[in-house]
């Protein structure tokens, strides 16, 4: 995977909080790969599952899809909240509305088997609506 080069203020911020125990950003896909091929190795947790994480579940997730050629159709219909709770920790937000003909569940617990062979010591389902759910991984 070509990982981008950062050259914004946000994935520098990120950095710098990295060292905190207690913070959380809103990034998206290229953001969260910038961020996790950067960050300080965490608790013996390294980059190369971070950056593993990302490109799996980038793959795995399918691409927004609507009817009647919507413009954004293909677009990522996923994002990311990456930060440290006492441990490094990620949330991914996925917008369901937008996955015609996907089995949610079972891709949840395929992403949920993708964090976990990365070494996330806890990988679940924090929330759901009914076009909405979030996912938390946590390293310790």
């Amino acid at each position: 995977m070509a990982l981008p080069t950062h050259s914004t203020h946000k994935i520098d911020a990120m950095l710098t909080l990295d060292s905190c125990l207690q913070w959380r950003v809103q990034c998206n896909q290229d953001e969260a790969a910038a961020f996790f091929a950067e960050c300080e190795t965490y608790n013996d947790h390294d980059n190369a599952g971070l950056l593993r994480l990302a490109s799996e579940i980038d793959a795995a997730v399918p691409r927004m899809l609507f009817p009647n050629n919507n413009p954004n159709n293909g677009k990522r219909a996923h994002k990311w909240a990456v930060g440290n709770e006492g441990s490094r920790v990620a949330y991914l937000e996925i917008s369901t509305y937008a996955m015609r003909g996907t089995d949610i569940d079972e891709l949840l617990q395929q992403l949920i088997a993708i964090a976990q062979s990365c070494a996330a010591d806890e990988a679940w389902e924090t929330e759901r609506s009914a076009n909405l759910v979030t996912l938390r991984f946590w390293w310790d």
